[in-house]
């Protein structure tokens, strides 16, 4: 999988260059606008394409990719050497997100507690605030790393 990924920026760039001679970039109003569609299957075509070389399926391949990019790099050398499977590493990986989205959480209500007030009103609107896009961004990660 690492050799086949170091073949991932030539592949994109020939398929970027593919979808602009197949019109995918089109130019509307002095704006280029793109074919999201379009440039997400050559995404996919080329994971796909990388993936049979390096002989893994394309979801072999993306749980390689997460645990290089999210896993600590303990647990990414562990599978870059083998010493652990991909899929033993994926659930692992699943569980230390679990555990640092619980360290969070506690971390925002320690806060949230002892947040000292402000003289300045302004101020106190602006910390809450705060406070409160944390805690939106908590529930959103939450939510997609739990699947609720």
């Amino acid at each position: 999988i690492e050799l086949a990924l170091q073949k991932s920026g030539i592949l994109k760039e020939k398929a970027k260059q593919k979808q602009i001679r197949a019109g995918g970039d089109k130019t509307r109003g002095g704006a280029v606008m793109t074919k999201t569609s379009t440039s997400e299957n050559e995404s996919m075509g080329v994971r796909r394409i990388l993936a049979a070389e390096a002989g893994v399926g394309e979801g072999t391949f993306s749980r390689y990719t997460q645990i290089q990019k999210e896993g600590s790099p303990l647990l990414a050398e562990k599978v870059k050497s083998g010493e652990i499977k991909i899929g033993t590493a994926h659930r692992l990986l699943g569980k230390e997100l679990i555990k640092q989205l619980k360290i969070a959480d506690g971390m925002y209500r320690f806060i949230k507690e002892n947040i000292p007030l402000e003289d300045d009103d302004e101020t106190n609107r602006a910390i809450y605030q705060g406070l409160h896009d944390l805690q939106k961004k908590l529930e959103e990660v939450k939510a997609w790393t739990l699947g609720t």
